[in-house]
């Protein structure tokens, strides 16, 4: 194979290739790989996360036929470590870890007021009064853990002896018993807090400069727990008894940046088209969550939200095919002139060795025709018989070297041949006479 050729060969080999990775790049964009097993990092067992996530299954498997596992953990830090490591496709993640640069929040679900309870046989009154004495802060993996660090900076509280469980009485376990205050933080719809009354012997703590603190951490919303929230019997002192002042996270689902678009709107329309508010009363609503805190919203989400978005990601993605649309026509137009320009090369090339060979013919012609005027002029049968020879040699010679199969159907070369043929027989008749 001539150089011409392999260079003709190698671009059009390129430009099948370089098409095949622009189509699979555009594909690649445009598959949507959606599982249909999916795993919610959650909560403690029989907790409001973990409630949560129950009722989200069962909407799920129902409305849109996927499987859900329920994933029991220790709280917020595992659900995200989990979530980083791709161990599971959503989590519930308190605010306090946005923003966050690989992972985006699906929905704002509900605030998550700090709630401090102190025993009344203790002589707690207020947050300072948490010094010296033994305060439940909640598991280390825990987001109450990281809430507690972060009351115990702000208040400047330095020798709180902390132990870490929940202050909870769930009938399995009773802590309030190990602590004489604990530090808590879930919606008004959890469990522990559902239990609370005003015959728990249970006092409710004031936070001071809630403002202050507000503003001391973006992912803090100044939040006033109503008198009567845990307790409002008619015959029972109200629990409690005050409006508390506090503040609040906000519960979030969360997820990779790179989750399924379907998944997403799947979860979306479970939460938002679906009677789960039912089941949590203060689940934050479609149109306060549109204009929710300032976080990382994902993309799917952004657009449920705003669903003029979504024509604005349309058009931008009409922008992408025009913009790929124009590169192909510029790669392949560059293609077909880089190609007419090799094919030139190519055929003047091939021009020139058609030439050279025509030349050759020529040559071998007029070779032919001096061996014919020779022939005439001897009568010699061994000279006769050695042009013969020569003349056979000669053939030989033109069909090796004349390999162009245009040169070979040339009228030249058939009457090149020709010659040979009536010079030979023309020799070969003249031996016959003399003999």
């Amino acid at each position: 194979m001539d150089k011409g050729k392999c260079i003709y060969l190698y671009a059009a080999g390129l430009v099948i290739i370089l098409f095949g990775t622009l189509f699979w790049i555009c594909l690649w964009y445009q598959t949507d790989i959606s599982p249909r097993t999916i795993s919610i990092a959650s909560g403690v067992e029989g907790g409001e996360y973990y409630n949560f996530v129950n009722e989200l299954k069962k909407r799920l498997e129902s409305k849109k036929g996927r499987q859900v596992k329920n994933k029991k953990t220790v709280g917020t830090f595992e659900n995200l470590s989990l979530l980083k490591e791709k161990a599971v496709h959503l989590a519930l993640l308190q605010s306090i870890f946005f923003p966050h640069d690989k992972i985006s929040v699906i929905a704002p679900l509900y605030l998550e007021p700090i709630v401090i309870l102190a025993r009344k046989d203790s002589d707690i009154s207020s947050i300072y009064d948490l010094e010296n004495k033994q305060v439940c802060t909640g598991p280390k993996a825990s987001g109450t853990a990281q809430t507690s660090d972060t009351l115990i900076d702000f208040y400047g509280l330095n020798n709180i002896k902390r132990k870490h469980i929940f202050f909870q009485n769930d009938g399995k376990q009773n802590t309030r018993q190990e602590c004489k205050a604990g530090i808590l933080v879930m919606g008004l719809n959890s469990p522990c807090l559902k239990k609370i009354n005003s015959t728990s012997m249970l006092k409710v703590l004031d936070l001071p400069y809630t403002k202050s603190l507000a503003n001391s951490q973006t992912s803090f919303t100044e939040f006033t727990l109503p008198e009567g929230t845990f307790a409002r019997h008619p015959l029972l002192p109200a629990f409690p008894d005050k409006d508390i002042h506090t503040v609040a996270y906000t519960a979030l689902l969360a997820a990779q940046k790179e989750i399924s678009p379907t998944l997403v709107h799947d979860v979306l329309e479970a939460i938002y088209s679906t009677d789960l508010r039912v089941h949590f009363p203060d689940l934050i609503p479609l149109e306060k969550a549109r204009n929710w805190l300032n976080m990382p919203l994902h993309t799917t989400t952004q657009e449920y939200y705003n669903p003029l978005q979504i024509m604005e990601s349309f058009a931008n993605r009409m922008e992408s095919y025009a913009a790929i649309k124009e590169l192909l026509f510029a790669f392949f137009a560059a293609s077909y002139f880089f190609w007419l320009h090799f094919n030139r090369i190519r055929k003047k090339k091939e021009q020139a060795l058609v030439q050279e060979m025509k030349d050759k013919l020529d040559e071998f012609v007029q070779v032919t025709m001096a061996l014919d005027r020779k022939q005439m002029q001897t009568t010699s049968p061994i000279e006769l018989q050695h042009i013969i020879d020569q003349i056979t040699e000669l053939k030989m010679q033109a069909l090796e070297d004349l390999t162009d199969e245009k040169l070979r159907s040339n009228q030249m070369f058939s009457i090149f041949l020709m010659q040979c043929h009536n010079v030979t027989s023309k020799i070969q008749t003249k031996i016959l006479i003399m003999l």
